[in-house]
Order: C-alpha cells, then structure tokens, then sequence
C-alpha cells in the first residue's frame, strides 16, 4: 500500500509540472498515507507561516476543484465576524478545496468562538486528521498533534492573571471550576459564544455565602474585553450574628493573545451588612504569560481603595503585588506568593520574604 502510494504520488507531482493533476492521488492515499508524504509530492504549494521556512504539513492532497475568487478568501480574512462567517460557509459549501481554500480554512481554525469550532470540524471531517500544528524548517515533518494554543484558549485559565479577571473568555460550552485554597470556589459554564454563568460560593465554616455571576467576553483583532457583575449574600456566624448583600463587577481590557497579554482593569464591590455599608474600588494591571504548554507565568497589582457610604475613603489606601506559576492544561494549579504594599507591612517580609503563599486549583470539564 505505502509503495503504491508514493507511486502515484510520484506520478502526480509529474503530471502537475505539466499542467494536469492526477485524480488517483486523492482515491489511492488513505489518512496515514498522507500524513507521510510531503505537500511538494502531493502538487500542493507548501503552507508556511509568515517569516518562516516552507513547512511539510498534512494537508489533503489537491485534486480538481472549482476555485473560490482571491475576493471571496480575502473575507477569511476580514476584521468583520460576519464576514468571516461567511467566508467559511462558502468553505463548507466547496465539494473540494484547493491549496488557497485550504490555507484560509487552516487560518479560521486558530479563532476561538463559533467560527473556530466550525471550522476545526470541517477541516477534520474533510481530511480525517486534526488541523496541522505549522513547524518552522525545512523537510521538517509534522510533529504528533497537540492542542494549538489558540485551539484551547480555555486551557491554563487565560481567563484570569492570578485573581484579576482578564478580557479572555471561555470557549463556548467550556464549564470551570476553581478552587482557591480549597475555601474559596467559582463554577463557570459558557452555554454561547462570548457569555458565561456562574456560580461562587465558600465553605460552609463560619459562613454561609454565595453569589451568581454573568460575564461577557468578546475577542477582537488585538486582544480581548470583558464586563461581568454578580450579587449575592452572606452569613456570618463568628463573632456576630448578621447577613447582608454583596454586589459588584468589573471591566477589564487585554491587549494580545491568550498566550501572551497585558490586562487593566478595574473592580468594584460592595457589601451591606446592617450596621455599615462598605465598597472597595480596586484599579489593577497584570501581565501573563505562557511558557510552554503546561507553564504560564503571571504577575498582577492592585490598589485597594475602601470607601464609606458616603464614598469617603475608610482607611489608608493599600497595594498588592502577586506573582506566580501556573502549571498543567485542563486541570491545573496555580503557586503563588501575595505582597502588601502598606505602612507596616515590613515585619511580614521578615517573617515571610517571598510574602504570603496562595495556592489554587482549577480545572475545565
């Protein structure tokens, strides 16, 4: 079978010197067979990335097809979702795809959302195999497929630095679940593309609390944006014996990938308890960044402002510096350390020097 295939692959990188493809490539190599063979043997132009060397990827072997316009592809690539969109219906639609279709379809696949999902679809129901994972090189062959980044922009949380939320969303039906020192957990689900539901809640000891929490997330060329709020209450048990509400939100803003990006954002809760009534105002910036499939490093800061009811400030104001690993893929666990910045604060660092240990651990399911 292997003898035959190159064969014929052989044959039709010859007849396409002069012009003509041979229709047998396409019946006689199976998935395996293909994935062996370079796309310079199958007649197919080399996909590469841009700046790099040709790559040898498993991309179908060409066989006549009726070929979309320059004008058409060009809507792959267009800022306009709905163009896109559209772009990849005519995709779908397409009996076959030539080598220009097949690269605008691989570029759709990195996206996250709707148009991410349907496309990694289409592409594996065409060709029988995952979406090829570009290496940079010559004669370099495809490595044993792993999930690309931007095809898991849910694994090791890009959601958030270390506890500041970032403008990275979950992908659509991706459910979450994190457990902050084993006291503190939030449940997330996303029922559609660019919104989730959720649930946050702690261990019943001392307290009883919970909160549901709305959270919109939308993509754009350079980044990501998000706005969520959630209400709740709480009950105290220790030293008192009182119940109130808790509200709040924020917005954050991030500028780059779910790989690599910068956050700003601002939070705002507010708590009533019957005999006061607080709300903490907390600007923050943090950067993340991931190193490696399974290592993401993050690094955030926050100035924590307490106000009264009557919006005066309650307090000197306080910062927080937090720095950390984050270490796995869909389940994973955060190590970090927290820094107050305050008057009096240097006596923890003689006792602590790295500052106040926080661990977590998250996981999608």
């Amino acid at each position: 079978m292997l003898l035959s295939a190159l064969v014929h692959a052989a044959a039709a990188r010859a007849d396409t010197k002069s012009g003509a493809l041979d229709v047998g490539v396409a019946t006689t190599l199976d998935a395996s067979t293909a994935s062996a063979v370079s796309v310079e043997d199958a007649g197919v132009p080399p996909v590469t990335e841009a700046g790099s060397a040709a790559a040898v990827v498993p991309i179908a072997p060409a066989v006549p097809a009726a070929h979309l316009s320059p004008e058409a592809l060009a809507l792959c690539r267009s800022a306009d979702p709905n163009a896109r969109s559209y772009c990849l219906g005519l995709l779908e639609s397409a009996p076959v795809l030539d080598a220009d279709a097949q690269r605008a379809l691989i570029a759709l696949t990195a996206e996250q959302g709707e148009i991410g999902t349907r496309a990694r679809a289409l592409y594996e129901q065409r060709y029988g195999w995952p979406v090829p994972v570009l290496e940079q090189g010559p004669g370099v062959e495809p490595s044993p497929r792993e999930a690309t980044p931007e095809e898991t922009a849910s694994v090791l949380d890009p959601t958030r630095v270390i506890f500041a939320p970032t403008g990275f969303g979950l992908r659509q039906g991706d459910r979450y679940l994190q457990a902050h020192e084993l006291g503190f957990f939030d449940l997330r689900f996303s029922p559609e593309s660019n919104l989730e539901i959720g649930l946050r809640t702690v261990l019943p000891v001392g307290v009883v609390a919970g909160s549901a929490l709305v959270r919109y997330a939308r993509p754009f060329r350079h980044g990501a944006f998000a706005v969520y709020g959630e209400v709740g209450g709480a009950q105290v048990f220790i030293a008192s014996d009182r119940g109130g509400l808790i509200a709040g939100g924020g917005a954050a803003l991030s500028v780059g990938t779910p790989d690599t990006s910068l956050t700003l954002g601002a939070l705002d809760y507010y708590a009533n308890f019957g005999y006061r009534a607080r709300s903490v105002i907390a600007p923050y910036a943090g950067i993340s960044h991931r190193v490696s499939a399974r290592v993401r490093l993050n690094a955030e800061g926050y100035v924590l402002m307490l106000k009264r009811a009557d919006q005066e400030l309650d307090g000197p104001l306080l910062g927080v510096f937090s720095w950390g690993i984050r270490i796995g893929q869909r389940i994973w666990g955060d190590i970090a350390f927290i820094d107050p910045i305050c008057d009096g604060c240097d006596s923890l660092y003689e006792v602590m020097p790295l500052g106040l240990p926080y661990v977590s651990f998250g996981m999608l399911f």
